[in-house]
């Protein structure tokens, strides 16, 4: 896995995280469950759970975001890069890390877009893949 952040504490990720709590549903070979989506990207996301799939298993993770006045439900093959313990703000969470799999650039542009606008909020519902 690659760090993070330089020795300067600069963010090497390609693309800006932003900080949340919002629903969503993973779905990996072990099931369905519900995780909080604590950090998010194009590239990835921080999901807070007490419910890790392994290292390296492909996941699809599914939430909701509003752009340009209509809701967009997003479900992205992810794969799990890391598992472990989040800090945001006074809260400590367990859970596991992900990259985004082959997403298609209109997928990405959407995603990108309500990120900017801060349109992804933990009132947004999430969807649940069956």
């Amino acid at each position: 896995m690659l760090p993070s952040k330089d020795r300067g504490g600069r963010d090497l990720r390609e693309s800006p995280r932003f900080s949340m709590k919002l629903p969503c549903s993973v779905l990996s070979e072990h099931g369905k469950s519900s995780a909080i989506i604590l950090d998010l990207s194009v590239g990835g996301a921080f999901l807070g759970t007490d419910d890790a799939p392994p290292l390296e298993e492909t996941v699809t993770l599914s939430f909701k975001g509003q752009g340009r006045g209509k809701i967009i439900a997003f479900s992205l093959k992810a794969i799990v890069i890391h598992s472990g313990r989040y800090l945001q703000g006074f809260d400590n969470f367990n859970g596991f890390g992900v990259r985004f799999k082959n997403i298609p650039p209109r997928v990405a542009a959407e995603l990108r877009e309500i990120l900017a606008e801060g349109k992804i909020s933990a009132t947004s519902k999430f969807v649940i893949i069956t």
